[in-house]
């Protein structure tokens, strides 16, 4: 069933949407190819990278996981992953009973995602400069 179709279905079965709203429920919703559901361990590694890479560019971010939406990760990071990174960036402050074993978790913590911010940077370089031409020669022979 093509786009269109769809949109004079919706019109003659009685729902009054507007083409916006059609178009961000065929968006984030009905496209085929869609994954739904829990994030996995890799994609939540892929979102922090990215958000630390490209900021709130959440459509750029959508880009690199291609069955995700930009909604869904902007939704996902909104509620799950900037409040995790935030409980342990203040963690060790709120809490002094927990003494030193806290602020190991939390600087082996900070110490992997920097590692792993520092490989996803390198990867982005390698993969940029791939698509540049590595020598090119102004002067003729």
């Amino acid at each position: 069933m093509r786009v269109y179709d769809a949109f004079i279905l919706l019109f003659f079965s009685g729902l009054m949407r507007c083409s916006k709203s059609c178009r961000l429920r065929w968006t984030n919703y009905l496209r085929p190819g869609i994954k739904r559901g829990n994030f996995t361990d890799h994609e939540e590694k892929m979102i922090i990278h990215l958000q630390a890479l490209r900021g709130n560019r959440w459509a750029a971010i959508a880009s690199y996981l291609p069955q995700r939406t930009d909604n869904d990760i902007k939704n996902y990071w909104n509620t799950h992953l900037k409040k995790k990174l935030k409980k342990i960036q203040t963690g060790s402050d709120d809490d002094n009973d927990k003494g030193n074993s806290c602020s190991q978790i939390k600087g082996q913590w900070e110490r992997r995602l920097q590692t792993d911010m520092h490989t996803a940077k390198q990867a982005l370089c390698e993969a940029l400069s791939l698509d540049k031409p590595t020598h090119i020669s102004l002067r003729p022979n």
